[in-house]
């Protein structure tokens, strides 16, 4: 016969619903705010065809999100603050924090997922909206950046043994910084394959340096018995820092191409009807958006030409935005204490002793 269902897993759910909605509503924000307005409301915000917050509205629903975001993130804060006061299997144990490696191993995670997908994600947008590849062919020329990435993390592993952990996992944040700018200054319309080859070089190499050592790092000040939930954290700061990642970085491709492409049609010499099409239909998909075939061939290429430099325009302060939000990860790693190769630690009561 099944057990009805305890409370401390009706706690779990109802921690689990609360960082999922406080984390859905910040990434909402994020990415909505360029199309929504960040405070001033530029469009009507719908859901399933009914409108929920009016262009009318005195602000934009983009401040009121992050504010209840915030609220709710914090009562997730307090909970699982009493249940790990009380024993009853927090998600996440903030008291873990006072462990410096394992605190500032995290954000270091945070900031390093947020810029890790901005080449993963802008640059196939990039590719197949402004260089106009397929699908098969964007991805064989995304390919090397994997490949790298396995190689960099096996001689990130052997170099443990050598200069340790710590500093493997700083030298790889230092490549991939590298690596975002190279491909950064690549991009153009005229971009080739083997221009990107030195970029996909030092990000793959630098996310395998850093990814791998990161997670020793996280959970070397760790307890057996908490290692799970230590490890489960970790993860979640992975995919807190993607999403964040994502939204802000697609955000600003996104404003950025839209930004260049409407003056650029504005000023070309095309009928006023196809302009007036091109604006709307740019504000509306920004990069994804694609010149209607019946507007005429000539027409068609203008505004092709116009898109495919836009979109390069858009991609390098996207990339740049991933750099520097790296490079900031290469900087807070700098907290974390030297860690050696890759020991078990046996005596972590003696350990805390000394970070106490």
């Amino acid at each position: 016969m099944r057990r009805p269902l305890t409370l401390p897993c009706r706690w779990l759910a109802l921690g689990a619903a609360l960082i999922a909605a406080g984390m859905f509503l910040l990434v909402f924000g994020l990415s909505e705010g360029p199309s929504d307005g960040w405070l001033v409301p530029t469009k009507d915000v719908s859901a399933a065809g009914t409108t929920i917050w009016p262009r009318t509205a005195p602000i934009s629903i983009v401040p009121l999100v992050f504010i209840v975001g915030i609220i709710i993130l914090a009562g997730f804060y307090r909970l699982e603050r009493a249940k790990e006061r009380d024993d009853r299997a927090p998600l996440f144990e903030f008291g873990q924090l006072r462990h410096p490696t394992f605190r500032y191993g995290l954000l270091t995670t945070i900031v390093l997922a947020m810029g890790q997908l901005g080449l993963l994600f802008v640059l196939p947008v990039f590719l197949q909206d402004g260089k106009h590849l397929s699908a098969e062919t964007n991805g064989l020329w995304v390919l090397p950046t994997g490949l790298f990435i396995v190689v960099g993390a096996q001689v990130g592993g052997r170099l443990t043994r050598r200069i340790g952990t710590t500093a493997v996992a700083r030298t790889g944040l230092i490549l991939e910084t590298v690596g975002l700018l190279a491909v950064a200054f690549a991009v153009s319309p005229r971009l080739t394959f083997l221009s990107l080859l030195p970029g996909f070089a030092f990000y793959g190499f630098g996310i395998g340096f850093a990814s791998s050592q990161l997670t020793n790092i996280v959970l070397s000040a760790i307890r057996k018995e908490k290692a799970g939930a230590a490890s489960g954290a970790n993860t979640t700061a992975r995919q807190v820092g993607s999403a964040l990642g994502v939204a802000v970085i697609g955000g600003l491709l996104t404003a950025e191409t839209v930004r260049r492409a409407v003056p650029a049609v504005s000023r070309s010499s095309l009928p006023a009807r196809v302009k007036a099409q091109a604006a709307a239909g740019l504000h509306a998909l920004g990069p994804n958006f694609a010149p209607p075939r019946h507007s005429g061939a000539h027409n068609v290429a203008v505004l092709r030409d116009i898109l495919d430099s836009a979109i390069a325009a858009g991609t390098r302060p996207a990339l740049f935005f991933a750099a520097a939000v790296v490079g900031i990860g290469a900087c807070l790693s700098l907290l974390i204490p030297r860690i050696g190769g890759p020991v078990e630690i046996d005596n972590l009561d003696a350990l805390e002793e000394v970070e106490a």
